[in-house]
């Protein structure tokens, strides 16, 4: 119950407190075990000012682009605000938005009193014509709105400017809170708050773009936070996050990155970030690479590692600090104090139990401690310290860390590396790299990629191969070979689990990789899909038709991989008639049992098999016409209709062009 209150209270106090002074005690008790590593950076109050010219930016808001592109208009002068018309003539885009406002608008009006003229009452069309119009214009005011707000045409527009780097502990901690801009890290309640402590306390670092005459940093125009990195000999260096906050200014990333590398002594080894959690665009773990070949490649070979890569650790854990930390979520609360020798630890926990027990009055009040009269004091007090702390052994081992940063930072860079420490280093890449990194690798160094080097990519896991498949910018000949290797691997995996029909096998493969893909071969697509119907149809017959045998569960199951089975076949790029004639037979007989949308894409290129079809899918949509001209037709069935024959239209033009139709929007509704 004690927690409870407590909760409220603290609650309550912020609630009455506005500004950034409640934190100000707890920020500089904090900055007490602050190392400030960078300390030289710095001079006066932890500050450090350089003038900054902000950048003429060549970006332009996309939503804005996209929709005068779509329109027949260019933009030239995105700062100024003018665009190239359709004739070559320059306007204002101002200008252009309320053109193409109110064509759009005399548009929406009379399409909608077109579809519901003869269907509904003339008020009720006057309301739909209206509720079009406010449609519009809704879409327009957005429009404005980014335009007129955009980013990337402030940054011309201000006064001389500076950027501040600080290690000022208060310059830290406010550096989401009482600014113009909000995040994760705002004291008041933001996700990550706490994390903006752990910074303050282990050596973070802000950059903040200011006006010239805005040294007090009263008004900041954006910040970027600074991470500080530490590797395994206390070595410190700092790294800019790549996301700022506030108004976006072209060059402003650019100069802090540029200020922050000129201070850096980049000494060659395993890093991890300190301070919070959380980073916007930060590893935790970074490796900068050291100039000989040779003892990169014994790094990434596990020999010759820096020193305290892998070391013990003994943390003296207080509970009391625990509960504190659980009932106060966004305090920054130290977890215990670590030694690297055993018996520093023992004397350090002893001297606790004996000394220093009772840590803090009035939180011990607050979580409802009280203590024992004098005569019983030492009694109480041996209870109490042996429950409250204790020693956590742990051996911190970041040799894999290390490697795994060392190939994501070779593959990530275009370095000048050797044949043979590149054909070394293939090894360890398609053995424990990302997609991510093998793609990147393959982008920066494509001559040192083999034929025998596809073979092993290929033994990566399927997600892998599949993501890197979909992601990476591969040669033709890398893809087309990994496309083939996968697309016989995950028909072998099929084959498999479809000999013999059970449940086990149904639910691996409805949890299974191969509906990731949309690159298949015809060929083993066709076979993918022909093995699982036939697999399933017996079971998704009795389901359609009613019976029993199944629970409800099985029967969601078998028809979950069904219509999965389906959506996987539709999504099949280049590919038409691949569906099977198991899977045409069970449409024949439970068209009405499906919904169409969900199968909507495979039916659309069900090739000459689909054609057996037309005449029940024309069926439906003479019925769904039928349903359509009745008067009076309530709205929710007069919507439903709509939907069905657009659907089932889309579906049987397809069918009969032998093509996805170009005359129907499947989602026009």
């Amino acid at each position: 119950m004690y927690r409870n209150l407590l909760k409220t209270a603290i609650l309550f106090y912020k609630l009455a407190q506005g500004s950034y002074d409640k934190y100000r005690h707890k920020i500089e008790e904090l900055a007490a075990q602050n190392p400030f590593p960078f300390n030289e950076w710095f001079g006066e109050n932890g500050r450090t000012y350089i003038d900054f010219e902000a950048e003429k930016s060549e970006e332009v808001d996309p939503e804005i682009e996209d929709f005068l592109e779509e329109n027949g208009y260019t933009i030239i002068d995105y700062i100024g605000g003018y665009a190239e018309n359709p004739d070559g003539r320059k306007e204002k885009i101002g200008k252009i938005l309320n053109k193409l406002e109110k064509r759009d608008i005399e548009e929406a009006i009379a399409k909608a009193k077109k579809s519901l003229t003869g269907i509904y009452p003339e008020d009720k069309i006057e309301e739909a014509a209206n509720r079009a119009k406010l449609e519009s214009q809704l879409v327009y005011r957005q429009l404005r709105s980014i335009f007129a707000n955009s980013e990337f045409r402030k940054g011309s527009k201000l006064d001389k400017m500076k950027i501040v780097f600080s290690q000022n502990p208060h310059d830290v901690a406010q550096m989401s809170t009482g600014r113009g801009w909000s995040s994760c890290m705002n004291l008041e309640g933001g996700e990550y708050s706490g994390n903006v402590y752990c910074e303050v306390a282990e050596g973070g670092l802000i950059a903040y773009l200011i006006k010239a005459d805005d040294l007090d940093i009263e008004k900041p125009i954006a910040r970027i936070s600074i991470k500080r990195f530490v590797n395994s000999e206390g070595h410190s260096i700092a790294i800019p996050e790549a996301r700022s906050y506030g108004t976006n200014i072209a060059g402003f990333y650019e100069a802090v990155k540029k200020w922050i590398e000129e201070k850096n002594q980049r000494l060659p080894g395993y890093y991890e970030r300190k301070g919070g959690e959380y980073s916007d665009s930060l590893p935790r773990e970074i490796a900068i690479m050291p100039e000989s070949e040779q003892k990169l490649l014994n790094w990434l070979m596990g020999k010759d590692l820096p020193t305290n890569i892998k070391k013990e650790k003994w943390i003296v854990v207080d509970y009391y600090d625990d509960d504190i930390r659980e009932l106060l979520e966004e305090e920054y609360v130290p977890r215990g104090k670590t030694f690297f020798n055993e018996e520093e630890a023992k004397v350090y926990i002893d001297d606790l139990k004996h000394n220093n027990w009772k840590v803090n009055e009035e939180n011990d009040e607050l979580m409802g401690y009280s203590y024992p009269d004098e005569d019983n004091h030492e009694e109480y007090e041996q209870e109490f310290a042996e429950q409250r702390f204790t020693i956590e052994h742990i051996i911190d081992d970041k040799t894999e860390d290390f490697r795994d940063a060392l190939i994501s930072g070779v593959s990530k860079k275009k370095l000048n590396l050797t044949d043979n420490f590149l054909d070394r280093f293939k090894e360890a890449l398609f053995k424990n790299g990302s997609s991510e990194d093998i793609s990147k690798f393959i982008q920066n160094y494509p001559n040192s990629i083999k034929e025998d080097d596809i073979g092993k990519i290929s033994d990566a896991s399927i997600y892998k191969i599949i993501t890197l498949i979909k992601s990476a910018k591969l040669p033709e000949n890398i893809k087309k070979t990994l496309v083939a290797n996968l697309g016989e691997r995950i028909y072998k995996e099929v084959e498999e689990l479809t000999d013999e029909f059970s449940f086990a096998n149904l639910n691996v493969l409805a949890k299974s990789e191969f509906t990731y893909t949309d690159f298949l071969s015809k060929e083993i697509a066709e076979k993918i899909s022909d093995r699982i119907i036939k697999f399933i149809k017996e079971g998704i017959e009795e389901v359609f038709s009613g019976g029993s045998r199944f629970t409800d569960n099985q029967a969601n199951d078998i028809r979950w991989l069904f219509d999965r089975t389906a959506q996987w076949v539709g999504n099949q790029k280049v590919i038409n008639d691949i569906i099977s004639d198991d899977m045409i037979d069970l449409y024949l007989k439970f068209i009405d049992s499906i919904y169409l949308r969900d199968h909507a894409h495979v039916l659309a290129r069900s090739g000459e098999r689909g054609k057996k079809l037309l005449p029940v899918l024309i069926q439906k949509r003479k019925v769904a016409e039928e349903m359509l001209a009745e008067p009076q037709i309530p709205q929710y069935r007069l919507y439903r209709c709509k939907v069905d024959l657009n659907i089932l239209n889309y579906i049987i033009d397809s069918i009969e062009s032998g093509e996805p139709s170009k005359k129907y929007n499947l989602y026009e509704y």
